[in-house]
Parts: structure tokens; sequence; C-alpha cells
């Protein structure tokens, strides 16, 4: 089995720490997070959980836009719904990194930084997901 070392520059030494290692994950009950690590821990698998769902929602949304092309097209309209979307969705992205960064950006220097972030990231992923529902829920009635 290949393993892969991470280097991590410390003084003038260096602390070499095996992948496997570094991979574990850490056994933090996040209802219950007792320090910083763990609640930065805990708002970064919020975000990871978020993330999730909006793939999810996004691929039925980008389907139920490509379908929507499919009938205009069949009907003689002009298509333009999955493009739209998906110009949409990356002016999203940067709205979304944009906001968090300026939300998080009075703490950067502090401990607390991470999860500011991360629980913005989560935050504005789950509107955005109700959103994308939303556009293709419309549309199955």
């Amino acid at each position: 089995m290949k393993k892969t070392a991470l280097f991590l520059a410390i003084g003038t030494g260096l602390l070499t720490v095996s992948a496997s290692a570094s991979a574990q994950t850490p056994d933090v009950d996040c209802k219950n997070a007792e320090n910083q690590v763990e609640m930065n821990y805990c708002a970064e698998q919020e975000l990871d959980d978020a993330d999730q769902l909006l793939n999810e929602v996004w691929r039925k949304t980008k389907a139920t836009a490509a379908r929507i092309d499919k009938d205009a097209a069949q009907s003689g309209e002009p298509k333009g719904n999955e493009a739209a979307l998906l110009k949409a969705q990356r002016a999203w992205i940067d709205y979304r990194d944009n906001t968090c960064e300026a939300e998080s950006y009075p703490y950067r220097s502090g401990t607390i930084y991470s999860q500011i972030k991360f629980s913005c990231l989560s935050r504005i992923t789950g509107v955005r997901t109700q959103d994308l529902k939303q556009m293709y829920t419309d549309f199955e009635e």
C-alpha cells in the first residue's frame, strides 16, 4: 500500500505525519463540543452535510431545467433555463464566498475564525438549497 506523507515545517526541522493518521475522524460529540477545536470541527461537519444536500438538490434542479429546455425546444420556444440556472449558481457561489469572508474577517486572527466561516457557509448554503428545491418542486406539480 502506498503511503503518503505530509510534511510540516516546524522551526528549522520537519515533522512527518502519515496521511492515514491525519485522516482519522476525531471522536467528537457535536451536540456537546467542549472546546474551540471541537466547535470548529463540528462547524466543518455541518458545512459538509449542507454541501452534500445542496449537491443532491442541485442535480434535481438542473435536471428540471434541462427538461424545461427540452419542452421549450419541442414547442418551438427558445431554450435557456439550464444556462440561466448555471449562471445563477456561479454568481451565488461568489456571493456566498465573499459574504462569508466579510462576515468572518474580523475573527481572522482568532481560533473562532473557522467556526464563524464554516457556520456562515452552512447557513447560506442551506438557504440556497431551499431556493433550488423550490425551483424544481414548482415544476413537479
